[in-house]
């Protein structure tokens, strides 16, 4: 049966069971009970079946966003994508995993983790990804999680191969992330543009767009976070890949996020978002907006009309609960939010929402809120290498001390001040 016959079947099976609730209230017989528990098993199994293809639709439509990673099945297949180091990609491991396997830090260990010595590993991808492509050359070298003697343990995750954890939507799903080799990032901004196109006749002067831009420079910035851990956890592989993953990874996250945001653009931070001078605050009186709800909307509007298209907002979450908790005269609930089912994530008018405590003005108590466009408005370049590294600082010497380092190098850069509306939410 086709997802619309079954559907079409659904409702019909509802309409009679609906009808069979004043039946049930005065008492049926025994035959009619049996038909009426038929009914509901029937829908009861019609329902998880278009609940499957609901599922299977809804998780088609989202791997479709992003390109499938192929896993070659053996060592000399030539499928798949190649890595960083020139070889073929077979799988995907955690980064702690991979730093404690990795041979510098096995060899830090054995030597005794001694004063003076250091275990320093580079990973192509930044520390905002959860799970590091494995090379066949990693594997070879035995640079990888291992069971047992000699028996290479490839983390292959089924499905989507995602950019950060799948939990909840964060700022590194919804901007425009790309690379850079330099110290620094000169870009365009483009500070206004007039749409021009027309219909000509033949042979008649094609109209001419009035775009205005100007020129700008991101300096790559270090983001870097430390913490102390004992010989004892140090020697405990799955805590010290708990560490990595879960905390340090974890730390740098929040930090980038706030500096797109609230970066200052002075001393050794970025120029964030709502910093940016050309970044205005909605200020239309009409149509009133007496709920951040409505303002919401307001600000796609502001953000289509200056010829963008708007893909998130990020609010913090004591304004997104506010939101949520909007009740109508009738104390109902307000459904404009949905809940996408593949993710698991927000939506409202349609944007992808970012929950995150980075809209609080880390300088003041304001709160802000930001519809955009943040594909096309703004680009965070990642320099490369996230780096963890464990050594000695201070006096740990003599305290059966270590200090666990992860940092990473970036530079931030709003490219199309338009594409964004902002609006305080708390003042």
């Amino acid at each position: 049966m086709k997802l619309s016959e079954q559907k079409t079947a659904l409702a019909s099976l509802l309409v009679e069971l609906k009808a069979a609730e004043k039946e049930l209230d005065v008492g049926v017989t025994q035959t009619r009970g049996e038909e009426i528990d038929a009914k509901f098993a029937e829908a009861d199994s019609l329902q998880k079946e278009i609940d499957r293809a609901d599922r299977v639709f809804s998780f088609n439509g989202k791997s479709r966003e992003i390109p499938e990673v192929v896993m070659p099945e053996t060592k000399d297949s030539n499928a798949g994508e190649m890595g960083a180091d020139g070889s073929r990609i077979v799988g995907y491991a955690p980064m702690g995993a991979l730093f404690t396997n990795s041979p510098e830090y096995k060899e830090y260990v054995a030597n005794g983790m001694g004063r003076g010595t250091m275990a320093q590993v580079n990973f192509l991808k930044g520390l905002n990804e959860p799970h590091i492509a494995i090379t066949q050359k990693m594997v070879e070298q035995k640079a990888v999680p291992t069971v047992g003697s000699g028996v290479i343990l490839v983390d292959r995750k089924p499905g989507i191969v995602r950019t950060t954890e799948d939990d909840r939507t964060v700022l590194r799903d919804v901007i425009n992330v790309s690379q850079t080799s330099a110290p620094s990032v000169s870009y365009i901004v483009e500070d206004s543009y007039t749409q021009a196109a027309d219909m000509v006749a033949a042979s008649a002067v094609k109209p001419e767009a009035t775009v205005a831009y100007s020129e700008a420079t991101a300096p790559v910035r270090t983001l870097a976070v430390h913490m102390p851990v004992t010989e004892q956890q140090l020697q405990d592989i799955p805590q010290m890949q708990n560490m990595i993953d879960n905390r340090l990874r974890y730390d740098l996250r929040k930090l980038e996020e706030k500096q797109i945001m609230w970066g200052a653009g002075t001393g050794q931070n970025f120029l964030g978002i709502l910093v940016h001078a050309s970044v205005a605050s909605i200020t239309r009186s009409a149509p009133a907006a007496t709920q951040n709800l409505d303002r919401v909307r307001i600000g796609v509007t502001d953000v289509l009309v200056a010829g963008y298209e708007p893909n998130a907002l990020v609010i913090h979450p004591y304004d997104w609960e506010a939101i949520v908790l909007l009740k109508a005269t009738t104390e109902g609930y307000i459904w404009s939010i949905v809940t996408d089912p593949a993710t698991g994530n927000s939506r409202v008018w349609g944007l992808s929402v970012v929950e995150s405590i980075a809209a609080k003005n880390p300088a003041a108590s304001t709160r802000d809120m930001v519809v955009g466009d943040f594909r096309r408005g703004a680009t965070l370049w990642d320099r490369q290498q996230a780096t963890v590294a464990v050594g000695f600082i201070d006096d740990q010497f003599i305290r059966n001390m270590r200090t666990i380092r992860a940092e990473e190098r970036a530079a931030f850069g709003v490219q199309a001040p338009k594409a964004f509306a902002k609006y305080e939410t708390a003042a």
